[in-house]
């Protein structure tokens, strides 16, 4: 798989995921699926079903916004200085990652910071490569 094609996958990841996250935030069906997913990364403590579920909206929504604007940027390097638009993609996902983990390792959601490293070998890496084999 080249880097291209990873990098689209990793934001395809993000759109899926953060559609079924914000779907579970609106939706109470979707939460029956959804509902194991978020008790497995303790996004959720039992009494507090509420702000699980406004928890899911928002990253639902974060994630979804990074897979719409991470296809977007993987269509248009062509029209742009490719190797800078990564570049700054790379930047602002390290960002995440770092703030994410230690977030997640700060309030006892641990687990989270291997689900994170799932989105570090789909976008972060096939950006670098990719980068590199523009520039």
């Amino acid at each position: 798989m080249t880097s291209s094609q990873l990098f689209r996958l990793g934001a395809v990841s993000c759109l899926v995921f953060g559609a079924l996250f914000a779907a579970a935030a609106l939706f109470p069906p979707v939460r029956a699926f959804t509902t194991p997913v978020l008790d497995g990364l303790f996004l959720r403590a039992p009494s507090e079903p509420d702000r699980t579920f406004l928890v899911s909206g928002i990253a639902g929504a974060l994630l979804t916004g990074w897979g719409v604007m991470l296809l977007d940027l993987a269509r248009r390097l062509q029209q742009v200085d490719g190797a800078a638009v990564l570049l700054a993609a790379e930047r602002g996902l390290w960002a995440w990652f770092v703030i994410d983990s230690a977030a997640s390792i700060a309030t006892g959601a641990a687990l989270n910071v291997i689900g994170n490293l799932m989105f570090v070998a789909v976008l972060i890496w096939p950006a670098r490569r990719w980068r590199r084999s523009l520039a």
